[in-house]
């Protein structure tokens, strides 16, 4: 691919498609580092990074949700569990 292909090529895929870096230089047949590099001289850049990253914010936020609703739920139990029988045994040695 040439020079001017390949940059097309990877503005295309990464800003307008959404890739990651990766991706893009695989498709490209160019090295993550120069795809990256090309990349970041783009005006959009700036903006794209922000963008990316506020999504990335947000996904980070529902995998933290889920993962606490499927593994907190249980802890909770157990601790109310632990709380009502602390309440249970302390009432019976003291009264």
């Amino acid at each position: 691919m040439s020079d001017k292909l390949w940059k097309k090529e990877a503005h295309k895929l990464y800003f307008e498609k959404g890739l990651n870096i990766s991706k893009t230089a695989e498709a490209v047949g160019r090295t993550r580092q120069t795809v990256a590099a090309y990349l970041k001289s783009c005006p959009e850049w700036e903006a794209d990074k922000i963008k990316r990253g506020a999504e990335s914010k947000k996904r980070r936020k529902a995998g933290q949700l889920r993962w606490d609703r499927s593994n907190r739920t249980a802890y909770e139990v157990i601790k109310r569990e632990h709380a009502q029988a602390v309440r249970e045994l302390s009432a019976e040695k003291y009264h």
